[in-house]
């Protein structure tokens, strides 16, 4: 992933993205319904991570449906805007990849669409790193769009700034999801809804493995 045009893209097309986006979940009923189980099988007060979560619409989602839900994003100024919108929610800047949070210290992330940006041989990267963050036997939530092309958007949003997504095959994704210390829970293929970009969207759940990452006797680090 170039992080540098990633993040410039998200700086400079903030409040274009909350105003495209901020409502999104209403019209997609699986990812509600995804959204909300995912908080339900949570233990109370277990700390989850929206890593990715732009302008913060889902971290909002994941407070209201009773989680306890820090968003994480790697633009500073998605993160301001974020933190603007829901004053509510706590918001955070960091990189997916190096997560300012202690070794099994989080009980559950949500990724939605927060891979889009990485070729398909970065992800064992980026799952190693979320499963480190999580507990054993806690859970991620993943989103992508399903495919095997990656296309460069020149004008992202209108911001000026250009932006690369990858879509992805489901089943590397899987595959990199267990070389990680995940074990898959459940896969979902759904159409694009009409108010969507016409592509297939991938959700998988899966749960990070008891015995792996463990964290080294005396090890710390983040919060």
């Amino acid at each position: 992933m170039d992080v540098n045009q990633v993040r410039s893209a998200y700086d400079a097309a903030s409040r274009q993205y909350f105003e495209r986006f901020r409502n999104e979940l209403d019209y997609k009923p699986l990812d509600r319904e995804l959204l909300i189980k995912f908080v339900a099988e949570v233990r109370q007060d277990g700390l989850l991570l929206d890593v990715g979560c732009g302008p913060g619409h889902v971290t909002e989602f994941l407070r209201c449906a009773g989680g306890k839900a820090i968003g994480i994003d790697l633009s500073s100024v998605m993160i301001e805007e974020a933190s603007r919108q829901f004053p509510e929610c706590h918001f955070q800047t960091a990189d997916i990849r190096d997560l300012p949070f202690e070794n099994c210290s989080i009980d559950g992330i949500v990724a939605f669409y927060s891979i889009v940006h990485f070729p398909a041989e970065e992800l064992v990267d980026v799952f190693r790193e979320l499963a480190r963050v999580l507990k054993p036997n806690a859970r991620l939530l993943l989103s992508f769009h399903a495919g095997t092309e990656n296309i460069v958007v020149d004008d992202f949003l209108q911001s000026g700034k250009p932006l690369r997504f990858w879509f992805l095959d489901p089943d590397a994704v899987q595959h990199s999801l267990t070389s990680s210390g995940f074990t898959i829970v459940s896969p979902t293929i759904r159409d694009a809804y009409p108010e969507e970009h016409p592509t297939k969207r991938c959700y998988i759940t899966a749960r990070k493995s008891q015995n792996v990452f463990r964290e080294p006797q005396g090890a710390s680090r983040g919060l």
